[in-house]
């Protein structure tokens, strides 16, 4: 039985998502067993894998009777954008915390973001306020009447795990061995912590590895680890054991290594697929690296999709 149907979920993808066999990939690199996860085709506002945390957020938010979400994330926020979306398809106000000031030009993801009708509101101060400022702007809301619902920056909170454990169940009813090791990029800890907590619910033997993009290691552990215990105590499963973290941060989104730009190149020519240089491309290169130091265990490479800027990656020295 799937311990996350007993949770309130509103649709919004096309579930389960493909997965399959990268045979030119592995040619090129000369071994390896190696799928790919297709997160990217889960079919609502190109929000990726960001969809599946959105349909509980959403459930738990229309369950509670909120009017409106309150939550956050930089500029160039997938899942502040894919939040957005979602809320006006639910019928749900939506109000973004966004660092920093007002922008003259936004991005592409805050674009989308205000097309769906989202309030944005400022703070004038760094992304890691976030929580705080979105927790102040709800008891605002609340104390004026309205019913607010709170969405911690990235989904990263049990609920919004909850939509990782339904990938893990989704993981096993599509046959994936136990010694499959699976990778995927991890920016909040929502997805890994959910990945984590599904795979003790469901009894699996994978290995998880979450290519970390944007915190320390130390700081990402606890966190992963925090809401993937509670994610777990919510479904009345077993205790997760804690995924392999690795470190992919450099200065600077966005910022990309040569060595993942040569892999970001490499999967276009033999894959057509695209990875974005902030996120997917971080996990791609890792995969990559285990098939190049010999790994041979299958190895699922979670495309978490969303808006790629992903052009510049696989542009070519005198292109035209």
């Amino acid at each position: 039985m799937n311990p996350t149907a007993a949770f309130s979920r509103y649709s919004l993808g096309q579930f389960p998502t493909p997965l399959h066999r990268l045979h030119r990939l592995e040619q090129a690199l000369g071994g390896g067993h190696l799928m790919v996860k297709r997160d990217d085709l889960a079919g609502f506002a190109v929000a990726g894998n960001k969809t599946r945390p959105l349909e509980f957020l959403i459930g738990d938010a229309l369950t509670c009777g909120a009017e409106v979400v309150v939550s956050g994330g930089a500029p160039k926020s997938n899942f502040a954008s894919a939040l957005a979306a979602a809320t006006r398809s639910a019928g749900l106000e939506c109000e973004l915390m966004v660092p920093g000031g007002k922008l003259d030009d936004p991005p592409v993801p805050l674009a989308m973001a205000i097309a769906s009708g989202a309030t944005l509101r400022f703070t004038g101060g760094d992304r890691e306020e976030l929580d705080t400022a979105i927790d102040e702007r709800v008891r605002e809301l609340a104390a004026a009447g309205r019913r607010a619902y709170a969405v911690p920056r990235g989904g990263a909170c049990a609920v919004g795990a909850l939509g990782f454990a339904n990938a893990a169940c989704e993981l096993a009813e599509q046959g994936v061995p136990d010694d499959a090791a699976i990778v995927l990029p991890v920016g909040s800890g929502a997805s890994v912590a959910g990945l984590i907590a599904g795979r003790a619910a469901v009894g699996a033997g994978w290995s998880v590895a979450g290519v970390s993009v944007s915190r320390p290691i130390d700081e990402m552990h606890e966190q992963t680890s925090s809401i993937a215990a509670a994610c777990s105590r919510s479904m009345l499963t077993a205790e997760p054991h804690d995924a392999l973290l690795v470190d992919a941060t450099v200065p600077g989104m966005a910022a990309v290594t040569e060595g993942e730009r040569v892999d970001a190149l490499l999967a276009f020519d033999t894959e057509g697929l695209l990875f974005d240089p902030s996120y997917g491309v971080k996990a791609l290169h890792h995969a990559l690296t285990m098939i190049r130091q010999g790994s041979t265990e299958p190895i699922i490479l979670w495309h978490t999709g969303g808006l790629t800027s992903a052009i510049p990656l696989i542009a070519r020295e005198g292109a035209s």
